[in-house]
């Protein structure tokens, strides 16, 4: 039976569906997959699907809900179809969340042109029909629809047409049901396609939407002038109308989170964008940095596969990492969650380490659709797995370790003209470069510039556009005693992409930039070194992680990287937090969470087109430094997809600590000034007693000769004692402490034990 038959009698679905638990915290701990929920199956049917997610680890589901209305109207059987999603979910499983995909600005109508002749049928009717002032329109007047297959989510015989957040009518629709949506108590909503689309399709590219009558007048209001009828970077009212588009398709975003926000305050709205940090941006209207300083969303949902998952090769791996380590810094507190695609366990299991490398949240899914897993038991020993280790990735008091930032800047990308690469492939070169150099970095959003004065250096890769108030706090870092790496045109342009007439930072500079030279100029207390050579872009073409292998060229990148060590970073004399005789195909990033340094390391050695699974590296060594109040008295190593294990270290001059680990695919050294895995017992024995069982649910039992007396303290894998007796007992209750893992230190008269244990409640 179908669970519209079940529920017809339901008067109010607000009454009877709880809402969802208080808080948003969830985001950033999301272990992320799709359900292969549909609208015609039944309660049952749906129910399993639940389960069984959920039995696979998954604390987010996203499931497809046709909103059955014709033209996007909201209906009582939607809410009650929802509401039954919601409740199961919430009642059943209270730590899991569900939302919803939705794309209000892409509209399918099927079956409309079932001779394929790019023509709605005679007795059809469709969106565009019915309704054509609601499509985005393009600079040459043509409306945002197309026919046939033109993508592989679109059926040949169907409808495909973009839709315009200015029209007023349209918008409010979507205004109305965000609230709608928001009543039945889902927990949020996962938006797709919030871009004016600027290419797509046949005769559909570089065509700058929206150019209907509703933005024109909005346009005219916003600027006093009409929109440009031809691109043209050096005219300022084009420049203003690429602003517009981005305020315009926020404030759309924003209206439709607060109808949502008035019925459950918890409601979060996530964006899908498909922008790894390049052309996408301006072109499309929407960017991850103006979302989070206007407070459009709640998060981003980075969706990016630059090549098939089978042509993935060392480069590509290693773009991965450098773009969601871009993502991570300009996101900041909010979580970034990342959509892969794979078509294997071993190429899942790399995109899930670069994930969890940089902090990121894991959408495991198979490629190319939303849905379905390359694995069930995959998936759910992956998600088990982080689940258990989620206080080294996802813990709220995580905050990058490093002395080194890299500047980013939504408007050097968004007004270098029609070449927004110029900036983005800087930006991702020399972050790629920094990665196989070993040498830690953050990457700091111009709105973060007061953070500056944290860092020992910072690198402006060819930031042009940047406002006069960020110059000003540029200028007084250096003064100050910082020092900075300029490349290409950065400060040539103000905030708005207008020309200065020269380099806004010239006196830091000291000299006018140019290719070749590597200026070293003191200002102040600090230095710059400037050039216009961007050997990020140089190492970026070099490398061409979005192509075949066959088109790279390993041996200009790694060029271009020696150049800019040896002209540009070591002229700074920078004191490395790290040295190791890693490979530059291992690369590092450091965290300090409270007492301790996190240390997390991928390996991508060895790494060719179509293979995933790298070689094993041994015995590498790493020295760290660690901070000046900071001791270390203990270290632990947590192996992906294994256990933590105790890490030997030893303290050197300096305030620094050396180790040696081995390394698979990826790592994570926690070391603490907690000390917990450097006890000893002293009679040079670990196995007088038992600790178990392992993992424990409930109850952790310890046996130990009768005759001894014992104390005993539990720590958490980063050292902070949480239990602890002075008696002895037989059996501890761990009922209420969260899953991961743990160590009990048992203190005899003669000797200490320590035993490390796993909670899985």
């Amino acid at each position: 039976m179908k669970i519209i038959s079940l529920l017809l009698l339901v008067l109010s679905v607000v009454k009877i569906y709880p809402q969802p638990v208080a808080g948003t915290a969830w985001t950033k701990t999301a272990r992320l997959a799709g359900a292969d929920i549909y609208y015609d199956m039944s309660t049952d049917e749906i129910h399993q699907k639940i389960d069984r997610l959920h039995d696979e680890g998954v604390s987010v589901m996203l499931f497809w809900a046709r909103i059955s209305g014709y033209l996007y109207e909201w209906t009582t059987e939607d809410s009650l179809y929802i509401s039954d999603i919601a409740n199961y979910v919430h009642t059943n499983y209270p730590g899991m969340k569900a939302i919803m995909y939705i794309a209000p600005l892409e509209k399918q109508t099927t079956d409309v042109d079932l001779d394929k002749n790019g023509i709605i049928d005679s007795g059809k009717t469709s969106v565009y029909t019915e309704h054509p002032e609601w499509l985005q329109v393009g600079i040459s007047g043509n409306p945002a629809v197309f026919y046939g297959a033109v993508a592989f989510w679109i059926d040949s015989t169907s409808e495909d047409v973009f839709l315009c957040p200015n029209d007023p009518v349209y918008r409010q629709i979507w205004i109305n049901n965000f609230a709608k949506i928001a009543a039945t108590g889902l927990d949020g909503v996962w938006w797709d396609v919030p871009f004016f689309f600027h290419y797509f399709g046949n005769n559909w590219d570089g065509e700058w939407p929206c150019h209907c009558s509703d933005c024109q007048t909005a346009f005219q209001n916003f600027s006093g002038s009409p929109i440009p009828s031809n691109e043209d970077w050096s005219n300022p009212l084009w420049r203003k109308f690429i602003d517009w588009r981005y305020q315009s398709m926020g404030k759309f975003i924003s209206s439709c989170k607060n109808s949502a926000r008035a019925v459950n305050p918890d409601f979060v709205l996530f964006n899908e964008a498909w922008n790894p940090v390049g052309r996408f941006e301006p072109q499309d209207g929407f960017e991850s940095f103006l979302s989070r300083v206007n407070n459009y969303n709640d998060g981003i949902a980075h969706e990016f596969y630059p090549i098939k998952p089978d042509d993935y090769h060392y480069f590509s791996w290693l773009y991965d990492a450098t773009v969601e380590k871009i993502h991570r810094g300009i996101d900041r507190k909010r979580a970034s969650w990342i959509l892969n695609y794979s078509q294997s366990v071993e190429h899942s299991k790399l995109r899930a380490a670069t994930n969890l490398f940089t902090h990121c949240n894991f959408y495991e899914v198979n490629y190319p659709m939303m849905v379905s897993t390359v694995g069930l038991q995959w998936r759910k020993d992956i998600f088990n797995w982080i689940k258990t280790h989620e206080e080294f990735y996802y813990n709220g008091n995580i905050k990058p370790y490093a002395n080194t930032a890299v500047i980013y800047s939504p408007f050097a990308l968004s007004y270098y003209g029609n070449n927004p690469e110029a900036f983005a492939e800087e930006l991702k070169g020399i972050a790629m470069m920094l990665f196989e150099s070993h040498i830690p970095f953050e990457i700091l959003p111009v709105d973060m510039l007061d953070e500056a004065s944290n860092y020992d250096a910072l690198i402006l890769p060819n930031v042009t556009a940047l406002s006069d108030s960020s110059l000003d706090k540029i200028r007084s870092y250096v003064n100050a005693g910082g020092k900075i790496i300029s490349t290409g045109f950065t400060s040539y342009l103000y905030e708005d992409g207008s020309e200065r007439g020269g380099y806004g930072l010239i006196d830091v500079f000291g000299a006018e930039p140019d290719y070749g030279v590597y200026n070293l100029n003191s200002y102040g207390n600090g230095v710059a070194v400037s050039t216009l050579s961007i050997f990020g872009n140089e190492f970026y073409v070099a490398a061409n992680p979005q192509v075949e292998e066959t088109y790279t060229n390993p041996a200009a990148a790694e060029t271009n990287r020696q150049t800019f060590l040896n002209e540009l970073w070591n002229k700074l004399n920078i004191n490395n937090l790290i040295s190791t005789n890693a490979p530059e195909e291992v690369i590092f990033n450091l965290f300090r969470k409270g007492d301790s340094i996190l240390v997390a390391v991928n390996n991508y050695s060895g790494l060719t087109q179509g293979g995933f699974v790298p070689q094993q590296q041994s015995n590498i060594s790493l020295t760290l430094q660690i901070p000046r109040d900071m001791k270390i008295k203990s270290a632990l190593q947590i192996d992906f997809l294994g256990t933590g294990s105790e890490l030997e270290f030893s303290e050197i001059s300096g305030n620094k600590i050396t180790c040696s680990f081995d390394l698979n695919i990826h790592k994570v050294l926690c070391f603490s000034a907690t000390g917990i895995t450097s006890v000893k017992d002293t009679g040079g024995k670990r196995n007088s007693v038992f600790v178990g069982p392992n993992p424990v649910h409930g109850l952790l039992k310890i046996t130990i000769p009768a005759e001894e007396k014992f104390s005993w303290e539990i720590y958490n894998s980063i050292g902070q004692i949480i239990k602890k007796s002075s008696r002895p007992q037989s059996a501890v209750n761990v009922k209420d402490f969260a899953n991961g893992i743990y160590f009990i230190k048992i203190n005899t008269k003669t000797k200490t034990y320590l035993k490390k244990f796993v909670i899985l409640n």
